[in-house]
Formats: C-alpha cells, sequence, structure tokens
C-alpha cells in the first residue's frame, strides 16, 4: 500500500472510479448497447429480406420473361398461321371470281353473238320484205316489156342501190 501511497493512487477514490465506470458501462449497455444492437440487427434482416424478395422478384421477373416471349412465339405461330390461311382462301377466292369473271364474259358473248344474229335475220327479213315489191315489180316489167341488155343492167344497179341504201340505213 505504501507503493500505492507513494504513486498516488487512494483505493477510495479507485473504487468510487470502478463503480463509476461499471455502472457507466451497465447504463450504456442497457440503454444504447441493446437498443442499438437490436436496430441494427432488425436493419440487418430487413435488408437480408429485401435482397431475398429482390432475388424472388428477380426470378419470377425472368419467368415471366420466359413466359411473354413463348407466348409471343406462339403469337408470331398463330398470326402466320392465319395471314396463311387468309392468302390461300383469297388465291382461292381470287380463282372463283376470275373463274365466274370468265364464265359471265362468255355469257355475254354469246348473247351478243345471239342478238346479232337476230338482228341480221331481221335486217335480212326487212329487206327482202321492202324489196320483194321492187323485184316483183321489175319482173313485171321484164314480163309485159321487152328489155335490152342496157336496161337490164340499168335496174339490177338500182335494184342493188336500192339494196344498199336499206342495209347502209339499218347499220
Amino acid at each position: 500500500m505504501e507503493i500505492f501511497n507513494k504513486l498516488g493512487i487512494d483505493f477510495k477514490i479507485l473504487i468510487a472510479q470502478l463503480v463509476n465506470f461499471f455502472l457507466l458501462l451497465y447504463i450504456l449497455q442497457r440503454f444504447l448497447y441493446k437498443p442499438l444492437f437490436a436496430l441494427m440487427k432488425k436493419r440487418e434482416e430487413k435488408i437480408k429480406l429485401g435482397l431475398e424478395n429482390t432475388v424472388k422478384i428477380q426470378e419470377k421477373m425472368e419467368k415471366v420473361e420466359k413466359d411473354i416471349q413463348e407466348k409471343m412465339i406462339k403469337t408470331n405461330q398463330q398470326i402466320n398461321a392465319m395471314l396463311t390461311k387468309a392468302k390461300k382462301e383469297s388465291d382461292e377466292r381470287k380463282g372463283d371470281l376470275l373463274e365466274k369473271a370468265k364464265r359471265e364474259i362468255e355469257t355475254q358473248k354469246k348473247e351478243t353473238r345471239d342478238y346479232i344474229e337476230a338482228e341480221k335475220k331481221k335486217i335480212g327479213e326487212e329487206v327482202l320484205r321492202e324489196v320483194s315489191p321492187l323485184i316483183v315489180e321489175i319482173a313485171a316489167k321484164f314480163l309485159t316489156q321487152k328489155v335490152d341488155n342496157q336496161d337490164k343492167q340499168l335496174w339490177i344497179k338500182e335494184i342493188n342501190s336500192a339494196i344498199d341504201k336499206k342495209s347502209n340505213l339499218k347499220s
């Protein structure tokens, strides 16, 4: 103890300082370190949970992206199939329409030919009906008179010109 006295150490003060130190340590431990460590532990758990959630979300996003890609591929295949089907139907319809148009054109051609033939026949009958009296008249003149060749030629020309006039009027 003498050594402690020579060094200037007082046991009473030393014990009081030790009590103060342990009391301070207890108070810090109780009111500062425990809540601080608890807060740090909670924060660490939140970070850990956040990282786990991030990993889960990332996995879900990868799965969703994969699903989207698969659906896009499937949709593209369906679109291509629909386009192919539509093109095929369009080609078939185009062929049907062309065939129908050809039939209609042929029908119209036939109707036009028939109409032209009927008109020709009708015109021929009209010419014959209108020229017949002239022929009868000329024939009567031939029979009642003696006609020389020059008159015959003149009458034939008149008949032909009358027939041509009638034909031109009908055209």
